[in-house]
């Protein structure tokens, strides 16, 4: 693994809600949320910028909508509020660290090809 640096609040939310928005599970949920809340999907996360605090809070609703962010519940829950997040780059090698990996099939398909 190698270390990239911190990660804020706004940087997580917005890899989270880039990693489901095509998901045949989840995507429906945001873009049902977007088109709610009248939000472009283009400005507020495929071209996002994080120095817009109106499209990080909104981000933050999303989500929060979603998949329980803010709320502990959903994906969240479990996590403790001072949870420090960071930045880094998985390798093939670090694959059998991750908890997530091996209780979701998509991620042991993505394993496989890469060992």
């Amino acid at each position: 693994m190698i270390e990239l640096g911190p990660a804020s609040d706004d940087d997580i939310v917005l890899a989270f809600v880039r990693a489901e928005i095509d998901s045949p599970t989840w995507g429906p949920g945001y873009l049902d949320w977007l088109r709610a809340l009248r939000l472009d999907r283009s400005y507020l996360i495929d071209a996002a910028d994080l120095l817009d605090a109106y499209a990080n809070c909104a981000r933050k609703v999303v989500l929060g909508a979603v998949r329980g962010y803010g709320r502990g519940e959903l994906l969240f829950q479990g996590f403790f509020p001072d949870t420090k997040w960071r930045r880094v780059s998985i390798e093939p090698s670090d694959f059998h660290r991750l908890k997530y990996i091996n209780g979701n099939e998509d991620w042991r398909n993505l394993r496989r090809t890469w060992l």
